[in-house]
């Protein structure tokens, strides 16, 4: 449905000022606005209720006034039905658009609707003209429009918030799949929003299918049903995209074209310019406002022409990155950086979706023996899988971290589940992960019997050097194997939290095992990101490990050598007991203390740790191979009291 204008209902003097100006031809929009403004003033009752058009449809009532004319609710005498009639105002049309449309596309249009039946739109019944009054019959839709959503869920400060969630699942219609709910009595907003916008491009590629562009795609023109299915009204404006009219003049609504409509003043038959219209859509359901501001009149063409508008990340920061992402391409500023299709684009949302669906967690199946860590950044406990009558530890962020790790459990998950393809004996074993109430992913990991480095140096101090120099093996081999796991882009994951807290000392063998993986990300997505907060692109930022290469706090891109600065980091705390100083340069764990390190682990292996602290990631070692080849090469002891590798 159209806008809501406001109506002028002053006198009429503004009319006969307007009266005694020069005859202006062809009149402009701001000049169509005030006449138009003026006779609905000056002749309200043109159309009263009760009246019937064409000898066939009864006016019931007015549902709206917009910038293209007024839509009534009416009831075909004829069939019996209720429909939806718009009464075009001519002044907002020139005669080749009104031939067009009335004429040479009308029953084009009409079939190519039929068509998509089925689909969740509302048809054109019927155009014709009774006396000066040109109008279309469309389907009556019964619902709300998602600019009423939009307006009731403003309403409340907090858009994540249960209120505003359950008030949007009843309008969505998710209430009836708790199953998928991630958090109880409520989906979380971005879920819903996107399953709606999915929804809607399966019906927009219907439509695109027929040979037809919509053209005015906006939040009262989405109208929900009562079960929640979106459903696109209002096809007053659309076309046929094989026609010729790439000429005719611009008509929409202006906070709502696309840049290439604005830069040639033409309406254009581009199917990208409805999908431009859904990107400017899901902006304004996940952030509760137009990214183009609907009431700066002519002036936001130049903001719509310059790309002036709040990013995502910033007018809405609890929706998932990669859910902006998403919504940002949609309304890309050149077409070909769009999606090209609605179906290129309702997949990316899909995709999106799916990797959110995890199983719901639990408790009952767990019995918690110990409370193993808890820090800012991971809690850890040991647990019974009463199922299968098997110790598990069960990690999950910590409290700081929770919140960016909801807004981006999707990667999170879709990470962590990568790496139960990771099969190696230094690799603590993945067994299953679950979203709790929180919607915070819990990662289950098999346990073994020990005890984790940071306790055991805290109880019996650094550890000795033939102790060092099998960590440094097993710690370099279990990145070798983090690094190399998987195929294809997605090669490789980066643990980016290396951390004596982290680390399992067995008691069988003292070797040691990885776990502690709330950092991880695929390797080829930190070689390709930023990983400092703000950066454009960048994947989630969960917070900061314990010991953050310099190259990390600089904002500047990273691969997995931050690994390797934080094996230098764990295994400078096994020798010595202390951390590395604090370069106040750069802000990281840089400064080793040499002369400890050579006293009880030997020049070699200091160098090798030396070696990994390094500032710049091109001076460290290249890979965890290279680091395992330094590192059995060297000569472990100092004068006589010497290890060489077994």
């Amino acid at each position: 449905m159209d806008e809501v204008e406001n109506e002028r209902t002053d006198d009429d003097s503004w009319g006969r000022q307007e009266a005694d100006q020069d005859e202006r031809s062809p009149l402009a929009d701001d000049e169509v606005d005030r006449l138009l403004s003026w006779a609905r003033a000056r002749f309200p009752n043109q159309r009263q209720a009760g009246a019937v058009i064409a000898d066939r449809y009864r006016l019931v009532e007015l549902l709206g006034r917009g910038g293209q004319g007024s839509v009534w609710h009416a009831e075909d005498q004829n069939l019996g039905s209720v429909v939806a009639i718009k009464f075009v105002d001519a002044l907002r049309y020139d005669h080749s658009q009104l031939d067009r449309l009335f004429h040479e596309e009308k029953d084009a249009l009409v079939h190519g609707l039929r068509k998509c039946r089925g689909s969740d739109i509302a048809r054109i019944l019927d155009a014709g003209q009774d006396g000066e009054d040109r109008f279309l019959v469309m389907d009556l839709i019964e619902g709300r429009s998602l600019q009423e959503l939009v307006e009731d869920l403003a309403n409340d400060s907090d858009p994540a918030r249960a209120p505003r969630l359950e008030r949007l699942e009843r309008s969505v219609g998710t209430a009836e799949n708790p199953e998928n709910d991630l958090y109880r009595g409520a989906v979380r907003y971005e879920r819903a929003i996107a399953r709606t916008i999915e929804s809607l491009l399966d019906s927009l590629a219907a439509v695109h299918q027929a040979q037809i562009v919509h053209r005015d795609l906006k939040l009262p023109n989405i109208v929900l049903r009562p079960g929640g299915k979106p459903v696109i009204v209002d096809f007053g404006i659309a076309a046929l995209t094989a026609s010729q009219g790439d000429s005719e003049r611009l008509t929409g609504t202006l906070h709502m074209l696309a840049p290439e409509q604005v830069r040639s003043q033409t309406t254009g038959r581009d199917p990208r310019i409805d999908l431009y219209q859904v990107g400017l859509i899901l902006y304004a359901l996940l952030t509760l406002r137009e990214a183009f501001d609907p009431h700066k009149g002519d002036l936001v063409l130049g903001d719509i022409l310059q790309r002036r508008f709040e990013r995502l990340h910033v007018a809405a920061p609890w929706v998932s990155s990669e859910l902006a992402a998403i919504c940002e391409r949609g309304f890309a500023q050149e077409p070909n950086d769009r999606y090209q299709s609605a179906i290129e684009f309702r997949d990316a949302l899909r995709s999106w979706l799916n990797e959110q669906e995890l199983p719901r967690w639990d408790p009952s199946r767990y019995e918690v023996l110990q409370m193993i860590w808890a820090d800012e950044r991971i809690e850890r406990v040991l647990a019974r899988d009463l199922r299968n009558d098997v110790r598990v530890f069960i990690e999950t962020t910590g409290e700081s971290m929770r919140a960016r790790c909801r807004q981006d459990f999707g990667f999170v998950t879709r990470t962590v589940r990568a790496l139960s393809q990771v099969e190696h004996t230094r690799i603590l074993s993945y067994r299953d992960i679950a979203i709790d109430e929180e919607g915070v992913p819990r990662v289950v990991l098999k346990a073994r019997a020990g005890r984790w480095l940071d306790e055991r140096i805290e109880r019996d101090g650094p550890l000795e050097a033939p102790q060092v120099r099998q960590l440094g093996i097993d710690l370099g081999e279990a990145l070798q194997a983090l690094h190399n796991s998987g195929d294809g882009l997605q090669r490789g994951h980066v643990h980016r939290g290396l951390d004596p807290a982290h680390i399992l000392i067995e008691d069988e063998g003292e070797r040691a095992a990885l776990a502690g993986f709330s950092f991880v990300k695929p390797r080829s997505n930190v070689e390709n990101s930023m990983m400092g907060p703000g950066a454009d692109g960048e994947d989630p930022w969960l917070g900061w490990p314990r010991y953050p290469a310099p190259e990390q706090i600089r904002d500047k891109r990273t691969d997995h050598r931050v690994d390797l600065f934080g094996l230098g980091c764990v295994l400078h705390r096994a020798a010595t007991g202390q951390d590395p100083a604090e370069d106040q340069q750069s802000g990281a764990h840089t400064i080793a203390d040499e002369r400890t390190l050579t006293k009880r682990i030997g020049k070699q292996p200091t160098s090798a740790i030396l070696k990994c602290l390094r500032r710049e990631p091109g001076s460290r070692f290249g890979n965890a191979a290279e680091f395992l080849a330094a590192w059995q090469e060297s000569r472990f002891g100092t004068g006589s009291r010497w290890w060489p590798l077994r």
